[in-house]
């Protein structure tokens, strides 16, 4: 009756059972039949033969032993075979036994039973760069007196939100701590009719509140014309002041909100790792956000999932901000464009950081929008989502408060053994994984070629490279394509003659000038992204310029004429007018 639940087996291994258990049942037959009278064969004596017969048995006697032999060894195998059957026999009835487990007949996550906020463990000490041992002044985070963070979704016409919606419900422990809202804007566009559908379905079924962007104001009223083709960047502006003061304004007063886009996946471990942010962003006053998000995360250059930077770039993508941030700040000077290369003028930043995961806890999966799928194919569909969950709200994670990170990092940098980026394949096979590595750069020119050979993005925004950290750019380097090897752990430095102030570098060049000298009298924060920078350096000097990039306007220095495009280069601002 049990072959049939064995369905696992190939035929010719069952061929080969079948034939086994006959060879048993055989010898077990032999075994049993009761023993017959003597006949005269039985009493019949060697001697009694003739001497050609006692010549062929003495002949034979030697091989009917080996024949005996290679029985006996048979009978133990078919014995040992049908122990083992009886083995499998009794599992194969136990699996069976078990009630199995039914899937859920549904495309929303299953809420009914949501899992509980883990339970405060011993803070676990992290081998990170910092100071862990003392001056801590955080406290692990009490899950029942911790206020609400609200999650705001801003969403066009992709009707693929679901899969990002889906995961935000699966990971949050607590509708009531983390309440959603969804704001969609878009009417009109393709999609957008079966988009509001999906959403409207998750304020049924899931609590979530949503909004919708008026539509009936252009963005774009009084900008030039040729503007028009950068409209998508107008109205994700636009959007984002909308939905923010929509939350901000809700009768609950929130004192915080994490912000994601509709194409976004998150980890496991997404909320805790908030909320342990939230707490840094109370604790110093010189950080403005925590994001999700590390720009160089693919697979080959992160390792540890418990490790947590500072970075100087806002990164974006899955972030969070504090309410005083937002009323006291941004809300009444908000852009009209580019939001998120806004974020990143000094103006904004005002010399303030944001707390970024080595392994990203959001990952993307919008190849099409606004931005065209810019570096998608390139960098952002490898970027590796966290798979392990990390209780940071019972780690001490003051090492990333500044007066404890700064000076550890860099003395910590200035220890490392120096390398340059061609030793890095010729030292993979016999690096101690526990090492790491300093690769200096000496200009920007000389950092992009560095980070088109390790893999990683070379771009800049105000002077500030991607997940750098007063210049420094900490990762994880592996082969392309080679998993197995060790990870190796760098960080990309200014050298000291050209390197961020704690490592003595003068840094007038990055830093925001007047451009009263150039028949301006407005600085470069007040104009910020009406105007650009210009950065024209020679082996005895630099200048800098400020340029109209409405007027698209030229400046000449010397015998060069530079022209300053205008352009927009970011990955993250393609929330509109998208593909399911």
């Amino acid at each position: 009756m049990w072959r049939c639940r064995l369905p696992f087996f190939r035929p010719l291994q069952w061929a080969v059972i079948c034939l086994a258990l006959g060879a048993v049942g055989l010898v077990v037959l032999m075994l049993s039949t009761p023993a017959t009278p003597p006949t005269w064969i039985d009493t019949l004596k060697v001697s009694d033969l003739p001497p050609d017969a006692q010549a062929a048995l003495s002949r034979a006697e030697p091989l009917m032993e080996r024949i005996t032999g290679q029985l006996r060894t048979e009978v133990d195998i078919i014995s040992r075979l049908s122990t083992e059957l009886d083995k499998i026999e009794r599992f194969v009835r136990s699996e069976v036994e078990k009630k199995p487990e039914r899937p859920v007949l549904t495309h929303h996550a299953q809420t009914k039973s949501p899992p509980a906020p883990p339970s405060p463990r011993k803070p676990v000490e992290v081998p990170v760069i910092g100071d862990p041992n003392g001056r801590r002044s955080l406290s692990p985070v009490d899950f029942a007196k911790a206020p609400p963070i609200p999650v705001l979704m801003l969403t066009c016409n992709r009707v693929s939100v679901r899969r990002a919606l889906d995961l935000i419900v699966k990971y949050r422990w607590s509708p009531q701590k983390f309440p959603i809202f969804l704001s969609q804007d878009c009417e009109g566009s393709p999609h957008h009719a079966k988009t509001k559908a999906v959403l409207e379905s998750y304020v049924a079924d899931h609590g979530a509140t949503l909004y919708h962007q008026d539509n009936t104001t252009d963005p774009l009223q009084g900008r030039p014309r040729k503007e028009k083709k950068w409209s998508g960047y107008y109205k994700i502006a636009r959007h984002y002041k909308f939905a923010l003061d929509k939350v901000f304004s809700h009768p609950a007063k929130y004192d915080s909100v994490i912000i994601v886009e509709d194409d976004l996946d998150v980890a496991p471990d997404f909320f805790e790792f908030f909320l342990q942010g939230r707490e840094l962003l109370r604790a110093d006053p010189t950080l403005f956000c925590v994001s999700a998000w590390n720009d160089n995360g693919k697979s080959q250059h992160v390792a540890d999932p418990q490790r947590v930077y500072r970075t100087d770039f806002f990164p974006g993508l899955g972030w969070l901000i504090l309410r005083s941030l937002w009323e006291d700040e941004l809300a009444a000077k908000w852009t009209h464009r580019y939001w998120d290369d806004w974020m990143r003028l000094p103006a904004q930043r005002k010399g303030r950081s944001c707390i970024r995961p080595e392994i990203g806890r959001t990952r993307t999966y919008g190849e099409k929008g606004v931005s065209k799928g810019q570096f998608y194919k390139k960098y952002l569909k490898f970027i590796k989502l966290n798979d392990q969950f990390v209780n940071f709200t019972a780690m001490n994670m003051s090492y990333l408060l500044k007066r404890n990170y700064d000076e550890a990092l860099i003395d910590h940098v200035k220890s490392l053994t120096r390398i340059e980026v061609t030793q890095l394949t010729a030292l993979t096979s016999k690096l101690d994984p526990r090492t790491e590595y300093v690769i200096e750069y000496t200009s920007n020119t000389n950092f992009q070629r560095m980070a088109k050979a390790l893999d990683i993005m070379s771009d800049n925004k105000e002077g500030i490279f991607r997940t750098a950290y007063l210049g420094i750019v900490s990762l994880v380097w592996r082969r392309r394509g080679h998993p197995e090897d060790p990870p190796i752990r760098l960080h990309l430095a200014p050298r000291e003659s050209v390197t961020s102030p704690l490592l003595g570098f003068d840094n007038r060049l990055t830093q925001p000038r007047s451009c009263s000298g150039h028949g301006m009298d407005t600085s470069l924060e007040d104009r910020q992204l009406s105007q650009s920078v210009v950065l024209i350096a020679s082996s005895r000097r630099a200048s800098i310029f400020c340029l109209s990039t409405r007027d698209q306007s030229t400046v000449r220095h010397g015998r060069r004429t530079v022209l300053e495009p205008h352009t927009h280069t970011s990955q993250h601002s393609k929330s509109q007018d998208n593909s399911p």
